[in-house]
């Protein structure tokens, strides 16, 4: 029963840290969660292939989207993307990018 409590309580953790962050860049950046979800969903359309959080970033940058506060806004972006049924979670991988010190990240998958 503690675990399942634990559980909950990181889901509901961690749901309010993603909601903040974009708060956060909606605030400062009116709209940029819907651009950002735009974007995501042109990335998805492209790759067809496993990506990690880094890489749809980069592509989302690279392709005219303004940069939020905070890089932990796009986790509910990928959040949304998952529950609207267009990525899913299929394993882990290390982190390319120097300050994230090859820590483990999700790898994402297109669903078709």
């Amino acid at each position: 029963m503690n675990a399942v409590l634990k559980l909950n309580q990181g889901r509901i953790g961690r749901d309010a840290g993603m909601a903040r962050a974009t708060s956060h860049a909606d605030h400062r950046n009116a709209g940029w969660s819907d651009r950002a979800c735009l974007k995501a969903r042109k990335f998805l359309h492209r790759i067809k292939r496993t990506f990690t959080a880094e890489q749809i970033r980069a592509w989302a940058y690279r392709n005219g989207l303004e940069e939020p506060t905070d890089d932990r806004a796009w986790g509910s972006i990928l959040t949304r993307l998952a529950r609207e049924g267009r990525i899913c979670k299929v394993n882990y991988t290390q982190a390319e990018g120097k300050a994230c010190h090859m820590h483990p990240v999700t790898l994402w998958k297109v669903v078709e």
